[in-house]
C-alpha cells in the first residue's frame, strides 16, 4: 500500500474522546487508517472512530468504533480501519477514546492509498505474464509427449495412478495409526445418529440460573446485581491473618471510595464509597487456596452494573501488606429487583 499522508500529536489528553488526526481526501477512492498510542495505562478497552464530512461541508458521520481490550502487561497500542471510501475533499477526523490513567499518550497516524495495492500487484503479474509469453512463445509453456520419465518422476513420493486404478477402484493411503478406508468407515458408523441423539432421555442443568451467568474465571469474575454472592477465589496464597477484598471502579481510586471493601476481621466497610452500619452484610474467609467472599443481597442490590475491578491481598499481624491478586470484576444488571 502507499501511505499517503501522517500526522504525528503529543501528550495527548485520551480519557475522553480525543481527535488525533484530520485527513482531506485529494482524489475519489478508498483509503485504509493506521492509528499508533504509546505509552497507554493499559488494563481495559480502548475504542477509535472516524467521522466524515462530505466534500468538506456540511454534518460529520460518525463510523462504527473499534474496541481493543488490553491487559495490564500493554503499554502501546495499533488500530486499523477497513477500506474507507471517500470522494475528493471529504474531511476524515480520527478519534480515540482509552482509560483513567491516559493523560499523556502520543499518537502517530497513516493514510494509505488502497487502490495503489492492487495496482502495483496487477502490474507486477502483467510484467511477468509478459515474461513467460516472450520466453516459450503466445501458446505458453507446451510440455511435449513423453517428457515426464521415471528418472524425472518418483512414485513413491508422487503417488501417480497407474492403469489398475481406473474405474471403482478406490484410491487412499493407510494412514499412521494403519487406518484404511474400511476401518474409517467402521468408526463413522459408530457415531450416533441425529435421531440415536435426540432419543436419549432429557438432560437438565446442573447449575442453577444465576450461576450459569455467575462465574470465575482465571482473574474475571462476573456476578450479578441482587444475587446473594458466595463464590471461591481458588489458588491463591495469604497471610492467614488477615484478608481484604475489593471491588472499584478505577485502580486509582482510594479504599475510601471502593464500591466494595469487604475485611475478613470487620466484615464490610465500605459500600459505594460510603462507611456502612451493618458490617455483617459481607463476610471474607480463607483456607489453604481459597478465599471466600460472602455477600448478602441488601449490599449487592446497591451496586452498580459496570465492568470494575477487583483485588485480594493479605495484612500479616505486623501490618505488613501483599497484593497478589487482581482483575475484572464484571457486574450485570438484574430484572427482577424484589431481595425478599
Amino acid at each position: 500500500m502507499l501511505r499517503i499522508g501522517t500526522e504525528t500529536t503529543t501528550d495527548n489528553y485520551i480519557v475522553t474522546p480525543a481527535r488525533v488526526a484530520t485527513f482531506t481526501a485529494t482524489q475519489d477512492g478508498e483509503v485504509y487508517i493506521q492509528v499508533y498510542l504509546a505509552p497507554i495505562a493499559g488494563d481495559g478497552v480502548y475504542e477509535m472512530c472516524y467521522t466524515k464530512r462530505l466534500l468538506g461541508t456540511g454534518l460529520e458521520y460518525q463510523s462504527k468504533t473499534t474496541n481493543v481490550t488490553v491487559d495490564t502487561s500493554g503499554r502501546n497500542i495499533t488500530f486499523l480501519t477497513t477500506a474507507i471510501s471517500v470522494q475528493d475533499t471529504d474531511v476524515i477526523k480520527v478519534y480515540v477514546q482509552g482509560l483513567a490513567g491516559d493523560t499523556e499518550v502520543d499518537s502517530f497516524v497513516e493514510v494509505f492509498d488502497a487502490a495503489h495495492e492492487y495496482d502495483t500487484v496487477i502490474a507486477t503479474v502483467d510484467t511477468n505474464v509478459d515474461a513467460v509469453l516472450a520466453d516459450t512463445g503466445t501458446d505458453g509453456v507446451v510440455l511435449a509427449n513423453d517428457a515426464i520419465t521415471l528418472s524425472k518422476f518418483d512414485e513413491s513420493t508422487a503417488f501417480p495412478l497407474v492403469a489398475s486404478d481406473a474405474g471403482a477402484t478406490q484410491i487412499a493411503r493407510v494412514g499412521a495409526d494403519s487406518d484404511t478406508l474400511e476401518t474409517l468407515s467402521d468408526q463413522i458408523d459408530a457415531v450416533p445418529t441425529a435421531p440415536e441423539i435426540w432419543a436419549n432421555a432429557d438432560r437438565t442443568l446442573t447449575q442453577a440460573a444465576n450461576d450459569v451467568i455467575d462465574a470465575v474465571t482465571g482473574t474475571s469474575i462476573t456476578k450479578t446485581r441482587g444475587n446473594s454472592w458466595d463464590f471461591e477465589i481458588t489458588g491463591v496464597t495469604l497471610d492467614t491473618n488477615k484478608q481484604q477484598f475489593m471491588v472499584k471502579k478505577n485502580s486509582n481510586d482510594t479504599d475510601n471510595e471502593a464500591l466494595l471493601f469487604v475485611d475478613s476481621a470487620s466484615g464490610l466497610l465500605r459500600l459505594n464509597g460510603a462507611a456502612v452500619t451493618d458490617a455483617t452484610k459481607a463476610s471474607l474467609s480463607y483456607a489453604t487456596t481459597v478465599a471466600n467472599p460472602v455477600v448478602d443481597t441488601d449490599v449487592t442490590d446497591k451496586l452498580p452494573p459496570g465492568e470494575w475491578h477487583w483485588a485480594l491481598q493479605g495484612v500479616t499481624a505486623a501490618g505488613v501488606v501483599k497484593e497478589p491478586y487482581s482483575g475484572v470484576f464484571t457486574l450485570t444488571a438484574d430484572y427482577v429487583r424484589a431481595t425478599e
